[in-house]
């Protein structure tokens, strides 16, 4: 349940408070394993604890160039680092060490994501190409296993769904296009942007894609299931109502999706940070029968609470989250939060409800509390654990199964000297015969 939050915006500042780093916010990321938040600035990485909101460690010097994006393995061990440059590489989340490099564009690294089922790191750049690398073990470095050239202009986005094997990219040349990545192929082109397309992401299991434009536009687009396959459903304007009833539009530039409750959440270019409600829509796709199939067009200013049925989506809450743009926005499933960081060199964390936990800053928000799941994380270690052992006691209940067969069978052999007798004694009963 959500309430709007109406909130005067606050004057810009000219020079950045004491936060994380005194730098920008790129990107931040929750790591389950360590507990801890991960927030990539331009010339550091910094590790926060996610229970008290305190810096643990900073990563320096990694190269000269800023970090442009991160993305981090599936065993949560490894954090993988593109730059303004189009260098790629993977450094130990624990020390910061250097572990591998990969294959380089030749232009800014937008946006890293890692499909843990394969174990490859996808990466797209302004040169206008779309990498997948060889994440195995098998060798330090490694070349691209296939580069994907299809657009035209510079790639701003990429999203992975692994259940699926599905990869979406959106560039500035207006386009949306999605590939099969078990053969490496484009599967379809979404046209339909007037333009550039700067950020987009699956909406439960690859049933809806949304993706945002330059102009404040967010399209929803029907991917899965057939007979209809990649149909615009409905489109959105993140716009806001000025005092001249004039109506300002604002890009989206991060957008986080809770599959469990349908929610939608957003950040714009002007700080603010909103959650839609997609279950209307999320049941339309999935093929649920709604008393009315029109289609609906509405806009940010129009909606409120208790809409009516017909809208696909609707505003459920808002909240002027910082001064300055969003640049990332992250839905943490466990413990149930949102992590945004912006332009404004600040780091937030949020209920789902838009209520502010804490921040993430130098002199520590003593005000910060967030319950970390360790309890249910060291259930679930002991349990892998005990599966463990399980395995290890069937494994040596087998071998010496086999070991007891191959005992039998080697006494039921006869010995090689009894052999050998048979063998002599046969010449001469022949030979008795022949006389």
């Amino acid at each position: 349940f959500f309430f709007f939050l109406m909130i005067r915006r606050p004057p810009r500042s000219t020079h950045c408070i004491s936060s994380a780093a005194s730098d920008v916010y790129k990107r931040q990321i929750y790591n389950s394993v360590f507990f801890t938040f991960i927030t990539a600035h331009p010339k550091s990485i910094k590790i926060w604890n996610a229970e008290t909101g305190k810096l643990e460690s900073i990563f320096r010097n990694f190269k000269k160039e800023d970090i442009t994006s991160v993305a981090i393995d599936k065993r949560e061990r490894k954090l993988f680092v593109g730059d303004s440059k189009g260098r790629v590489y993977a450094i130990n989340i624990k020390n910061g060490a250097m572990m591998k490099k990969f294959a380089n564009h030749s232009n800014v690294t937008s946006c890293l994501v890692y499909a843990g089922e394969s174990v490859e790191l996808v990466s797209c750049g302004w040169d206008k190409i779309v990498m997948v690398h060889d994440d195995s073990p098998s060798e330090s470095q490694h070349d691209s296993r296939s580069k994907l050239s299809l657009h035209t202009e510079q790639v701003n986005c990429i999203v992975l769904d692994e259940e699926a094997k599905l990869l979406a990219s959106c560039a500035d040349d207006k386009l949306i296009l999605i590939y099969n990545m078990s053969t490496y192929r484009q599967e379809v082109t979404l046209k339909g942007h007037e333009a550039e397309v700067k950020a987009c992401t699956f909406l439960a299991d690859s049933l809806c894609l949304v993706s945002s434009d330059m102009n404040g536009n967010l399209f929803f687009w029907k991917l899965t299931p057939p007979p209809v396959k990649h149909k615009l459903i409905t489109k959105i304007v993140n716009s806001y109502a000025n005092k001249g009833n004039i109506t300002d539009c604002y890009l989206v530039k991060a957008m986080a999706f809770d599959g469990e409750n349908d929610l939608l959440y957003m950040g714009d270019t002007r700080g603010v940070l909103r959650v839609w409600n997609c279950e209307a829509l999320m049941n339309k796709i999935k093929g649920v029968k709604e008393e009315e199939e029109s289609k609906t067009f509405m806009t940010g200013e129009t909606s409120k609470k208790g809409s009516s049925s017909k809208e696909l989506v609707t505003l459920e809450g808002e909240v002027w989250a910082h001064k300055d743009e969003i640049s990332s926005v992250r839905f943490v499933k466990n413990p149930h939060c949102i992590a945004t960081c912006s332009c404004d060199c600040m780091a937030h964390v949020w209920t789902p409800q838009l209520k502010k936990i804490g921040s993430l800053i130098l002199r520590h928000d003593t005000n910060f509390k967030l319950k970390v799941p360790k309890d249910e994380w060291l259930r679930q270690q002991k349990e892998k654990t005990r599966q463990v052992l399980e395995d290890l006691d069937k494994m040596k209940e087998e071998l010496e199964a086999e070991k007891k067969e191959s005992q039998s069978e080697e006494k039921d052999k006869p010995e090689p000297d009894e052999e050998k007798k048979e063998d002599q004694r046969a010449p001469e009963k022949t030979s008795k015969n022949l006389c």
